[in-house]
């Protein structure tokens, strides 16, 4: 019986740090965008 929950558990904390990787990247991504989006503003200005 414990052994079942172990098992769950260590699903659950997969999917945990499955998520938070996900979010991580598209943060990243998000972040990317928005520097290039600013560089190309500042150069049209130039």
């Amino acid at each position: 019986m414990s052994n079942w929950y172990e098992e769950v558990d260590t699903a659950r904390l997969a999917l945990i740090a499955a998520v938070l990787i996900l979010v991580g990247d598209a943060f990243l991504v998000a972040a990317a965008v928005s520097a290039l989006k600013k560089f190309d503003f500042m150069r049209l200005k130039d």
